[in-house]
């Protein structure tokens, strides 16, 4: 095979102009414009001629793509799965922005935009490679799906609004069709001492948390703002956003954090840290008082509950006869939906209604040893050839976990080698991606799709 020559500009170009169209997901369909959506996807069938005319295209719900690279069948490899998601967040305060959210600026070795990092880059590596590995006239001897949904953001939507990625698996599960690993957004390979680690690393997300929101209402007497009354909704709904604060879900050890700090803990320079990690059984009590201090590394380690959205009176003189909350939780393994609700109501003061809008249990924990998670950190040889892996089970939650039951090898990993400050902005203002950490990613896939049917 002909070597793949990087060609910097152009990525950043392709980048650049999908960023440019501002497909933001919102949590009731019916309030997305799909145009953008239609405009994206026009536009990558200009740019990626041969991965369109060569692979089978198939719309999914109302802009998802589905996409079959039908192999020769010659490999005993089961299918393989590349997923990522075409819709972003909303922008926020456009006068914080640097340069204008959707304008895919190009500066400073970066693309600048909402999209470029989570998660539009990963779509653009996918079809750079396939585009290349087609040109030079390979075909896999197994098949390749690449699955693009467009309501990853907000969790699959509202009550009534199916995920996308929920649908494609619903399609193949109807069509009996089992994956040998599925490859989404997630973690990446990683250097300058990541976590306290010397040297390059590689994480790999195996699993992820749980997600719900959780609406608390309370009811009760309105009235005029001139004659308050202590025991009004808006009351209650104070106390229980303390209750909440003040009552978090204890720290405990699964199997997935203790594992997953040990391998931290052999590799750490930092060795009074490294001993703790590797000790967190003995030293439980000093392991709290870290994690209090740490609210990433303690999400590891418990169900999060955070109130992020309130409403009382649409008027600031009149007391409400209603007033609510949403809380949103991420799930630790073993948790279930069930057992947060009723913790919930166990804290919060009496007479609450609270209801699940949206939610799901934590995802099993992917094999870590199968040949795909193998397979991973070997694409990276030509830059570290013994790079430490780490497994992760992340806190984030991705299209991935609708996968479950079509294989066991669900694997959350972005296949950006990031040496710098890629991902800055992710959800927040000044969104970008480094040109330099965006080219490795066709890269990754033009090694790893061969060499997976092999």
């Amino acid at each position: 095979m002909a070597e793949y020559i990087i060609e910097a500009d152009q990525m950043a170009e392709h980048l650049s102009r999908v960023v440019q169209f501002p497909t933001i997901s919102h949590s009731r369909e019916s309030d997305m414009d799909f145009e953008p959506f239609y405009a994206m996807q026009e536009y990558l069938e200009k740019t990626y001629p041969l991965l369109h005319r060569t692979l089978k295209k198939e719309i999914v719900g109302k802009a998802g793509l589905l996409y079959l690279w039908q192999g020769t069948g010659k490999s005993k490899a089961k299918p393989l799965m590349l997923m990522a998601h075409q819709d972003v967040v909303p922008v926020g305060d456009l006068s914080k922005w640097t340069y204008p959210p959707f304008s895919g600026t190009i500066r400073d070795g970066q693309v600048w935009g909402r999209g470029a990092s989570d998660v539009k880059s990963l779509i653009i590596a996918h079809m750079e490679a396939i585009e290349y590995l087609l040109s030079v006239g390979y075909c896999p001897d197994y098949d390749i799906y690449l699955a693009y949904g467009y309501n990853e953001e907000v969790n699959g939507g509202e009550e009534g609004d199916r995920s996308s990625a929920k649908m494609v698996a619903e399609i193949m599960r109807s069509r009996g069709i089992q994956l040998g690993g599925v490859i989404d957004e997630g973690t990446s390979a990683r250097g300058n001492g990541y976590c306290g680690v010397e040297g390059d690393v590689c994480v790999i997300g195996v699993g992820e948390k749980g997600y719900a929101d959780y609406e608390i209402v309370y009811r009760g007497k309105g009235g005029h703002t001139g004659a308050p009354h202590a025991d009004n909704p808006t009351t209650k709904i104070a106390q229980a956003i303390m209750a909440i604060a003040e009552n978090p879900y204890p720290y405990r050890i699964t199997p997935e954090n203790h594992l997953e700090l040990q391998l931290y803990g052999r590799s750490m320079k930092d060795r009074e840290r490294a001993e703790l990690f590797l000790h967190m059984d003995e030293r439980w009590d000093e392991m709290k008082e870290y994690l209090d201090k740490d609210p990433f590394m303690a999400g590891k380690f418990h169900t999060t509950m955070a109130v992020s959205m309130l409403r009382g009176s649409d008027q600031a003189n009149v007391l409400p006869d209603t007033a609510s909350l949403i809380v949103n939780c991420r799930l630790l393994p073993e948790d279930t939906l069930d057992s947060v609700k009723e913790y919930l109501k166990s804290i919060v003061p009496e007479g609450a209604d609270i209801r699940l809008l949206k939610g799901c249990n934590p995802s099993p924990t992917s094999s870590l040893d199968s040949r795909l998670y193998r397979l991973i950190p070997k694409m990276f040889e030509d830059r570290h050839s013994d790079m430490p892996v780490f497994p992760d089970y992340m806190l984030g939650g991705m299209d991935a976990k609708h996968m479950t039951g079509l294989t066991d090898n669900v694997y959350r990993f972005l296949p950006f080698f990031i040496n710098g400050a890629s991902g800055s902005g992710v959800h927040g203002v000044n969104e970008c991606m480094t040109i330099s950490d965006l080219v490795t990613g066709p890269d990754f896939y033009i090694k790893l799709l061969p060499e997976y049917g092999k």
